[in-house]
């Protein structure tokens, strides 16, 4: 599951959710900014893509590894 909502409370909201439905789903998360990373790992995202790096670059290096 890709996520890319603006607000932080609410990618945390899907990322916890996604995680307590399905614990070997893929999350990745874009967030505004890099201090946003740690928590969301903590809530379950696999890969957390802040705004300050190219998400398009990011997104296509992990799929490929998936």
């Amino acid at each position: 599951i890709i996520i890319t909502v603006p607000q932080a409370s609410v990618a945390e909201s899907i990322t916890s959710k996604t995680r307590k439905l399905n614990q070997n789903a893929k999350i990745i998360v874009r967030t505004r900014y890099v201090s946003e990373v740690e928590h969301l790992e903590k809530l379950g995202a696999d890969e957390v893509i802040p705004e300050e790096t190219t998400f398009v670059d990011r997104i296509t290096s992990y799929l490929a590894g998936a």
